[in-house]
């Protein structure tokens, strides 16, 4: 899977002015080039797919170069040379000097069909050739070049006053040149092409025990942005790409459906906090909540309006750690990747990454692309996980918290149990540790337990993350043992 970097678009069929198709291509003396044939890149092959530009009737292989150096009448001969770099020949071109007036004849000598160059001669007329006297190369409806894997095809015309010259297999080292200059003949552009767009980090409020995000200029309360990507629509575009060089037919301009079937978005995070809390004890289970991971189509997006406030596209699929989307063939426009939390289960940080993978027609071969990280969630307090805690009559067990910042942190719990029992919460659910000492909270102060005397316990504590520290102990009344864990930490303020 490839890798971009970040911006992301999905640049759609560049189509555009059909008069581009039916143009010829013009080697100016400069070495530029006007009226370049653009193939769709997708269908570009290597020699051995054998992967044909044709000509097509629409002389979108012509190129008309002026000749360069002038010299007289009366059957004076010179020999051209066409040379490809980044293709064969397939078919042998054929010379036109048609446009230049008093009789001037071109032949085709060497070359041509299956090498990457083609030679000529020019025998003057009654009258002088002039150096702006245009030359035309054409290809039949059913020849064309042969492309290598590169991302255009150049050209290079040479005017020489010898055939050894011209038939010079080294260039480099031929003599006779009278005039020579090089441009691109075909370009490939991409059909489709991906660059996303990070996001800043949303914030999950510990005030509001990270059911909620804190509200900024790119989010709400209640959602936010995970990402955001562009898909250009293909309309809009002003190049033309022509379609599959495999089977080419009218040369017809390539859209997106041309080359794919389908096309998936996949996000990649975590999604616990959008899905519904289904069970009554332990983890639960979750529905798929497509609702709550969803694009936003809305661009740009005007204040008081922000990203996600409006739901465009649900996602197709969502689990604790993926949501995905069928983005088919036409889907266009710019969009903001989602997240509504559903205010029930509390968000954990997370970093969000995005793939999209595409099934490509038959003669396309399409890239898959894969970012990193287009997105983020946060926590403004710190969260404190215990492995366990037991209220066995034969232990003292207890939490010992620490704060070392300059003020005093309160904190709510959560308590999870056993299947089949139940917990009740004590006077030591919910409290505050007081700046820069310690607390100490014992287990039958936290919680009751029914059953089974064990479980695990959430602390969410409004500090910043550095400040807070806590261990869990436990002391064994017969043998004097003691253990000391520490909880662990689930992220905070810094993001880590």
């Amino acid at each position: 899977m490839k890798q971009k970097r970040l911006v992301f678009a999905i640049a759609t069929a560049l189509a555009g002015s059909p008069m581009l198709a039916n143009s010829t291509v013009t080697l100016n003396d400069d070495g530029t080039t006007t009226g370049v044939s653009v193939w769709a890149k997708e269908s570009k092959r290597d020699d051995t797919a054998v992967a044909i530009i044709d000509g097509i009737t629409a002389n979108n292989l012509e190129i008309s170069v002026p000749v360069g150096f002038g010299f007289p009448s009366g059957g004076v001969e010179r020999f051209v040379r066409l040379d490809l770099q980044g293709a064969k020949f397939k078919g042998s071109p054929v010379c036109d000097v048609s446009a230049i007036t008093g009789g001037a004849v071109c032949i085709s000598r060497t070359g041509g069909n299956g090498a990457t160059y083609a030679n000529f001669k020019v025998t003057s007329g009654a009258t002088a050739v002039p150096s702006n006297g245009l030359i035309s190369f054409t290809l039949t409806a059913t020849e064309g070049l042969t492309p290598s894997n590169v991302n255009e095809i150049k050209i290079t015309y040479s005017l020489h006053n010898n055939d050894v010259s011209a038939d010079n297999l080294n260039q480099s080292l031929a003599t006779g040149i009278l005039n020579k200059k090089t441009g691109t003949y075909v370009e490939f552009k991409p059909v489709i092409s991906i660059e996303a767009t990070p996001q800043l980090p949303l914030t999950a409020d510990v005030s509001q025990g990270f059911l909620q995000f804190v509200p900024d200029t790119f989010s709400s309360a209640g959602s936010g942005p995970i990402g955001f990507f562009s898909y250009p629509d293909p309309v809009a575009s002003s190049i033309l790409t022509l379609d599959n060089i495999a089977t080419p037919a009218d040369s017809a301009p390539a859209t997106v459906a041309s080359v794919i079937s389908a096309a998936t978005l996949t996000v990649t995070g975590d999604f616990t906090s959008v899905q519904d809390f289904t069970g009554t004890s332990g983890l639960g289970t979750y529905s798929t909540a497509t609702n709550r991971v969803y694009l936003d189509t809305t661009d740009p997006v005007v204040a008081p309006a922000k990203p996600c406030d409006a739901v465009s596209t649900p996602a197709s699929a969502v689990t604790e750690g993926t949501a995905t989307f069928d983005l088919g063939t036409a889907y266009t426009g710019n969009a903001y990747i989602c997240i509504k939390p559903n205010g029930i289960t509390p968000m954990n940080p997370s970093v969000y990454s995005m793939a999209v993978s595409f099934t490509a027609n038959t003669g396309y071969v399409v890239e898959n692309y894969s970012f990193d990280k287009v997105g983020e969630i946060r926590q403004n307090g710190t969260v404190l996980d215990t492995p366990y805690i037991t209220t066995n009559a034969g232990y003292i067990s207890r939490i010992i918290f620490t704060n070392t910042g300059a003020k005093a942190a309160p904190y709510t719990s959560t308590i999870v149990t056993d299947s089949g029992a139940t917990a009740t919460p004590g006077v030591g659910a919910i409290g505050e540790i007081p700046a820069g000492a310690n607390l100490q909270v014992n287990a039958g102060d936290l919680v009751a337990f029914s059953g089974k005397p064990r479980g695990a316990v959430r602390f969410v504590i409004t500090a910043p993350n550095p400040s807070i520290q806590a261990v869990y102990q436990t002391v064994n009344l017969a043998s004097g043992d003691v253990q000391s864990v520490l909880l662990n930490r689930r992220g905070g303020g810094d993001g880590k």
